[in-house]
């Protein structure tokens, strides 16, 4: 992977989690007001959340949030080069 990622939240839930309780449970640990982590669920696509983070910082919110039942998923920033 390279220095830096992006975290991606997709508008599903893991299985045997409620989904209201894995809402609330996102805005608490996420530090987020619920209305925001209602927007992730409403769209039809992922939702970026984090942008150009360092990885160690990506997993530890991949861990928090599959811990309250959301789903994510990290991808590599891609550079440009030769610009």
């Amino acid at each position: 992977m390279s220095d830096k990622v992006n975290l991606f939240s997709f508008p599903e839930y893991q299985e045997g989690f409620d989904e209201d309780e894995t809402r609330e449970k996102l805005a608490k640990t996420l530090g987020v007001d619920e209305e925001k982590v209602e927007t992730w669920f409403e769209s039809t696509k992922p939702t970026i959340i984090l942008k150009s983070t360092d990885e160690a910082t990506g997993n530890k919110f991949v861990a928090a949030i599959r811990d309250c039942g959301g789903v994510c998923e990290l991808q590599e920033v891609e550079l440009m080069t030769g610009l």
